[in-house]
């Protein structure tokens, strides 16, 4: 059975990790492939090689990261040359030999080998600015910094698919993670409200998650997160919130954190 699921005539593929649905997208064009995100597990990152490894000769590649979390560039020491693509926050404020501790780390603690050094992602290209422009190949992305969840998140947007990269936000298992800024992360909705939501996307892919094809359903989780963001203030139980998010019984330490966030941010 393929890992991969095929939208629009195979032009996009996402594969879903086993490891918290973590999502990795490639996009194919002519001549260009874009992947997004690649990760998890050995046999995973194999299935993405075996996909991609064949059009290395007559297609340009190009690597999107939405944020510097472990378990979205563990993949990346496998992957063949390409152009990288970060936020400027990324590119510039992370710990490179943190952030690959962290992976190092985990595969560690879970016994994993490898046939690949880990690597980080060095950026040729870096998002700066919301509605930033970027000529990748035959595709054009626009792009969007997505702070609260981690500092140095970022959102695409891939014109000629239609598809929506959301980076860490809008997942349909998990409440919202404030690993950075709880006002960074209302400001970061606020702007998917506003401006990206209304985007001509035919699918938007979280994180984790399933994808979405429905702008209704898409709205739906923004006004639950949202909502959440905004009840943290009322003293709950993670396992409060399992009706809209069905692993919310299993994050209480994450629901603590974010209430810590907001209490350190909202200070009268």
């Amino acid at each position: 059975m393929s890992l991969f699921k095929s939208y629009q005539e195979d032009a996009v593929m996402v594969q879903a990790s086993a490891l918290y649905w973590t999502n990795t997208t490639w996009v194919k064009g002519d001549k260009t492939l874009l992947i997004c995100d690649p990760n998890w597990l050995p046999d995973e990152i194999d299935a993405i090689l075996a996909a991609i490894l064949p059009l290395v000769k007559t297609h340009r590649i190009y690597y999107l990261f939405t944020h510097a979390d472990y378990d979205h560039i563990i993949g990346y020491g496998a992957m063949p040359p390409g152009q990288v693509v970060t936020s400027h926050d990324m590119a510039h404020l992370i710990n490179r030999e943190n952030a690959l501790d962290q992976v190092r780390r985990w595969d560690g603690q879970h016994y994993i080998q490898r046939h690949y050094e880990h690597r980080f992602p060095v950026a040729d290209l870096t998002v700066t600015n919301d509605g930033q422009q970027l000529q990748l190949g035959e595709f054009n992305v626009t792009c969007f910094l997505a702070a609260g969840h981690t500092a140095d998140g970022a959102m695409y947007f891939i014109r000629e698919t239609g598809t929506l990269l959301l980076g860490d936000y809008l997942s349909a298992l998990e409440f919202p993670f404030i690993e950075d800024s709880w006002y960074a992360y209302v400001r970061t909705l606020d702007k998917v409200a506003d401006t990206v939501i209304d985007l001509d996307w035919t699918l938007a892919i979280p994180g984790h998650g399933p994808c979405y094809e429905s702008y209704q359903d898409l709205w739906d989780r923004l006004q639950a997160d949202q909502g959440y963001l905004q009840r943290l203030n009322v003293k709950s139980q993670a396992a409060d919130w399992e009706k809209i998010y069905p692993f919310a019984g299993f994050l209480a330490n994450e629901h603590r954190r974010n209430e810590r966030k907001y209490q350190a941010e909202n200070k009268t």
